[in-house]
C-alpha cells in the first residue's frame, strides 16, 4: 500500500514538474518562444495528469478526451499569460488586481478539470465544481504570487522550489477530492 501510493506520488511530481516548468520557463524565456512553452507545458500536464487520475501510462494518447483536455491547457494558458502580463511591472493595485484575474480564471478551470479528469463532461455540475475547487484554487493563486515575490528578489531556485512544492501540494488535494 506504501508504494503504491509512493508511485502515485511519483507519478503526480512529473506533471507537476511539467507545470512549474512551463510557468517559470514563461517568464524566463519570454516572447512568442515563453509563451509556446507555456501552452505545450499546460497541455502535456493535462494529459498525464488525466492519465494518472485514470490509472493510464502516462503519455497514452488514445481514448483521451482530447477537446475537453486542449480546453483546460487554454484555459490556464491564458490565465497565467494575462497575470504575468497585469503583474510586470505593475503597482501594488494591479498586482492585487492581478491576484484576483489568476484566483477567477483558475477556479474556472478547475471547475472543468475536476468532471474531465474523473471522466464526466466538461460543465457537468459546474456551479458545484466551483466551490469544491475554491481550496485548490486559492493554493495555486497563493503559490503563484509567493514564487513571483521570491523570484523578483532575485532567488529563482528557492522560488522554483516553492512554485513546485505549492503545485504539488494543490495537485494532491485535487486528486484527493471524491467527486460525484
Amino acid at each position: 500500500m506504501a508504494s503504491a501510493k509512493l508511485k502515485t506520488l511519483g507519478k503526480v511530481a512529473i506533471f507537476t514538474a511539467v507545470e512549474a516548468g512551463a510557468i517559470a520557463l514563461r517568464l524566463a524565456v519570454g516572447g512568442l518562444l515563453g509563451r509556446a512553452i507555456l501552452l505545450v507545458g499546460f497541455l502535456v500536464e493535462h494529459v498525464i495528469s488525466y492519465n494518472v487520475r485514470n490509472f493510464r501510462p502516462l503519455l497514452k494518447l488514445r481514448d483521451l478526451p482530447g477537446p475537453a483536455i486542449v480546453l483546460l491547457a487554454i484555459l490556464e494558458y491564458a490565465t497565467w499569460d494575462i497575470w504575468f502580463a497585469l503583474t510586470a511591472q505593475a503597482p501594488l493595485y494591479l498586482k492585487a488586481l492581478a491576484f484576483v484575474v489568476l484566483f477567477i480564471g483558475l477556479i474556472a478551470g478547475h471547475g472543468v478539470e475536476l468532471n474531465v479528469v474523473r471522466g464526466f463532461p466538461p460543465f457537468t455540475r459546474y456551479k458545484q465544481r466551483l466551490k469544491e475547487s475554491l481550496d485548490i484554487t486559492g493554493i495555486e493563486s497563493v503559490t503563484g504570487t509567493v514564487w513571483l515575490k521570491i523570484l523578483a528578489g532575485g532567488r529563482g531556485a528557492l522560488a522554483f522550489i516553492v512554485l513546485f512544492v505549492g503545485l504539488l501540494v494543490e495537485h494532491l488535494v485535487s486528486g484527493n477530492k471524491r467527486i460525484t
